[in-house]
């Protein structure tokens, strides 16, 4: 069970390291972050380790997770 802060906050950073769970979600590092994000949008994501991201969303003070519902990115990485 999650128990939400209820409060909106952004995380930004480069992603580190990636999960992906699904078409619509995704686990995610980023460096400087302590938390794990669990990032679950309407239309299927689209990262690689190294883009700079922005994601929107809420802290759950049970798992210490950090569950996203929108994101912004900016590809870094090279092909």
């Amino acid at each position: 069970m999650t128990e939400m802060t209820g409060k909106l906050r952004k995380i930004e950073g480069t992603v580190r390291d990636y999960k992906a769970l699904g078409v619509h979600n995704v686990q995610l590092e980023i460096q400087g972050a302590n938390n794990l994000i669990d990032l679950n949008v309407e239309q299927p994501w689209m990262l690689r380790i190294g883009d700079h991201i922005a994601v929107a969303g809420e802290d759950d003070g049970r798992s210490g997770k950090f569950y996203g519902y929108a994101y912004c990115w900016t590809a870094f990485a090279t092909l």
